[in-house]
């Protein structure tokens, strides 16, 4: 393969950091502890990873949800993990002491094998029979109060793992006090109210670029048609939801978010899961949008204005396409470089080998025969690193440093691109993309499972009693993609009724909102979706 010769290729690397709302919509109750996890393990670390190397430059693209939640979290607000966590261990009841059990080993990616206390707790819990009552009267106060450490103790991100509190904790591995349990809980709760200045700070040094989601984390295809966009055509129950009007409020209310935050207009956008179709981009409001980042999959099957079929190579420069209010930067990430951060180079023993193998990669790309050439790595920006040695700080100093030297490679955001380039208008055009997302290119993940399309149709029948409100309320939020990602057969998890039960009470909190009565079927649909996956 020949390589680029080009001083000139660019190298944009955009982080998206998301978490659907873990609050049930009816109740207020916190029921899963995600967003002050992920804050305390990774999203504090991950601007200051950028800031350790001059020159490094990254893009963050950081929802609207998540960061109310980690508002909520910064102001007190418990998740029912935390709150069976802080209960003293002695003081637990027989149910809490179940929980404990049940809940307390879901630890990220090789966690539990690289604490050897913990593994060894695990065995001696296992050791009690099934994780359910009778097993938790048998566990003692003792080993459940250092499950309750040990489940925050895996959590703690690198730059935690290093302060004295924590690695004193770790080295102690067991015999944990209630005061050991408390200072713990007290130094991740400052990490998470650090998150929003280590982005602040990062952006304000120039060295990132921050950029949001729609609202709540829509597909925006199936949004606005999904009929149009079924990725199972003929597959029942058929799909009839068009609301293009609620991807738009989506877009508009997340930039509107972005902007009171941070005190600036987003210059782009990442569309959720990378999900786009040409009647998305249509309703987009470009208004301070200049970009939007999808996978290269959806560059199969358009033309350029010449008629051309775009080459193979052609997700290595952006192109203009047109929307509804103008033109908009489109940016196709590598899948395959992307993928392989997210999936492979954890299992290298040696991080500078990783980030030279990647960094060779990409600078072994052909040459894009456009300007500008631009290589886009879009990826997961918290689920990958409890599968790295050390939190994968090791590799994203190297990567960054070595990009960052690199004679032929400069690190820049999406924005630096296209002022770069002269404009949106110095790019070659599409007169359409593809429609898809960064799952395999299609949209099957959300809506090809029946339990996915019952679900779109409930939302169909609550919006056509109910109206289309001009702000966002239970059905938006009931819109979110994560709902669906847990309703096929794709993936599994054992909390897969807790996101039922959230979808379903956001869609509850919208027909209230509306003055609409409950879909016919949402109770036994809720019953029989909760529970074990349908073929």
């Amino acid at each position: 393969m020949k390589g680029n010769s080009s001083p000139q290729r660019a190298v944009c690397i955009l982080w998206h950091c998301h978490q659907p709302l873990y609050r049930d919509a009816l109740t207020g109750e916190v029921v899963l502890p995600w967003v002050r996890l992920h804050s305390a393990r990774s999203y504090a670390d991950m601007p200051e990873r950028v800031l350790e190397v001059e020159g490094a430059r990254a893009v963050f693209n950081l929802t609207a949800v998540l960061l109310e939640q980690i508002d909520g979290v910064r102001s007190g607000r418990q998740d029912l993990w935390e709150t069976v966590a802080l209960r003293p261990a002695e003081d637990l009841d027989l149910s809490e002491r179940a929980f404990c059990l049940t809940h307390f080993f879901h630890v990220q990616g090789r966690d539990l094998e690289r604490h050897e206390p913990l593994r060894a707790l695990k065995q001696r819990l296992e050791g009690l029979g099934d994780a359910g009552e009778a097993a938790a009267g048998k566990a003692s106060v003792g080993d459940l109060r250092d499950l309750q450490v040990w489940f925050h103790l895996a959590w703690c991100g690198s730059a935690l793992c290093e302060e004295e509190i924590v690695r004193s904790l770790i080295e102690k591995g067991t015999g944990f006090t209630e005061s050991d349990k408390a200072a713990l809980h007290q130094r991740m709760a400052e990490r998470v109210r650090a998150v929003e200045g280590a982005y602040r700070t990062a952006q304000a040094q120039g060295a990132v670029e921050l950029s949001t989601s729609p609202y709540y984390h829509p597909i925006l295809p199936l949004l606005c048609d999904a009929a149009l966009s079924d990725p199972a055509p003929g597959a029942s129950p058929p799909l009839d939801f068009s609301a293009p009007l609620d991807a738009r409020i989506q877009v508009v209310e997340a930039i509107e978010a972005h902007a009171r935050r941070w005190g600036r207009p987003c210059g782009g956008l990442w569309p959720s899961e990378g999900a786009l179709s040409s009647k998305a981009l249509r309703a987009l409001a470009p208004g301070p949008l200049a970009w939007v980042v999808t996978d290269q999959a959806l560059l199969r099957s358009v033309g350029n204005r010449s008629g051309a079929g775009v080459p193979p190579d052609g997700h290595l420069t952006p192109y203009r396409v047109r929307t509804g209010e103008g033109e908009v930067a489109v940016f196709f990430r590598d899948t395959h470089l992307s993928d392989r951060i997210g999936f492979e180079y954890a299992n290298w023993p040696d991080a500078e080998q990783a980030a030279g193998d990647l960094i060779g990669r990409i600078d072994a790309l052909p040459a894009a025969g456009r300007r500008p050439d631009c290589v886009t790595l879009a990826l997961d920006g918290e689920n990958a690193w409890g599968y790295y040695p050390d939190g994968g700080r090791p590799f994203l100093r190297a990567l960054y440093r070595g990009l960052a030297a690199h004679p032929r490679l400069k690190m820049m955001t999406f924005t630096e691109v296209l002022e770069g380039a002269g404009g949106i208008r110095a790019l070659p055009a599409l007169e359409s993309i593809g429609t898809g997302s960064w799952i395999y290119g299609s949209l099957g993940t959300w809506a090809a499972h029946r339990d996915q399309r019952r679900a779109w149709g409930f939302l169909a029948q609550v919006r056509a009693r109910g109206g289309a409100p001009d702000a966002l309320d239970g059905v938006h939020l009931a819109e979110s993609s994560d709902w669906f990602w847990w309703l096929g057969n794709e993936h599994r998890t054992e909390l897969r009724g807790t996101f039922v039960r959230l979808f379903s009470s956001a869609l509850r909190l919208g027909c209230r909102q509306r003055g609409v009565r409950e879909p016919a079927g949402l109770l036994d649909w809720e019953a029989g979706a909760g529970g074990a996956v349908a073929s």
